[in-house]
């Protein structure tokens, strides 16, 4: 038997069990889960001459199967933290278009970290009183001023020249200043995930 009708023949015997697995692992992401068994199979073709005579057949597709989840993992918990966990400069200077868009950021990314987190069932979220409850504990990192302003901005969705005039402040300074604290809500967002893990 040569061995690419050997390597096509054993992922025609464990595709599907491959596949469940990689599913199961990658929260029901069925193009995720393809992508994982395509990559695995394309690692067994690089390897198809030691995977002959490999003892444990089976144990290797697996275990490549288990790498390769990581791996995917691994990328999207740095796409979250990139591109989605709490991006201050995203946050810092959101347009004015008031409570939509501002306050929508600020409980998605407790969410988003939360679903990376894998917490939560694909498509379902926490109840608003334990959302509330996350939120009260990663703003207790701030001053109580800091919370004010940040609370302005983000829940009440107040713009940059709103906040400036209520806290006489000039526009630049408020940006800076929301910058800043959005940078350590950020980070406590990072540290409350973590601790969970």
């Amino acid at each position: 038997m040569d061995s690419k009708s050997f390597i096509d023949s054993a992922f025609e015997l464990h595709y599907d069990a491959l596949f469940k697995y990689c599913l199961s692992k990658l929260d029901g992401d069925e193009q995720a889960a393809q992508d994982a068994v395509d990559s695995v199979y394309i690692a067994a073709r690089s390897k198809e001459d030691e995977l002959i005579s490999h003892p444990d057949l089976r144990g290797w597709l697996y275990s490549a199967a288990y790498n390769t989840v990581k791996n995917v993992r691994r990328t999207r918990a740095r796409y979250l933290k990139r591109h989605l966990l709490f991006d201050p400069a995203s946050l810092s200077f959101i347009g004015d278009d008031g409570l939509g868009a501002a306050k929508t950021k600020w409980e998605n990314e407790i969410l988003a970290a939360w679903a990376m987190e894998d917490r939560l069932p694909q498509g379902e979220e926490p109840d608003e009183g334990e959302i509330q409850r996350v939120k009260e504990q990663i703003l207790s990192a701030l001053t109580p001023e800091e919370r004010e302003l940040f609370r302005a901005r983000f829940d009440e969705g107040a713009s940059s020249a709103e906040l400036a005039a209520r806290y006489s402040l000039s526009n630049q300074a408020v940006r800076m200043r929301l910058k800043r604290i959005s940078a350590i809500v950020a980070n406590r967002i990072k540290i409350y995930f973590e601790k969970r893990r």
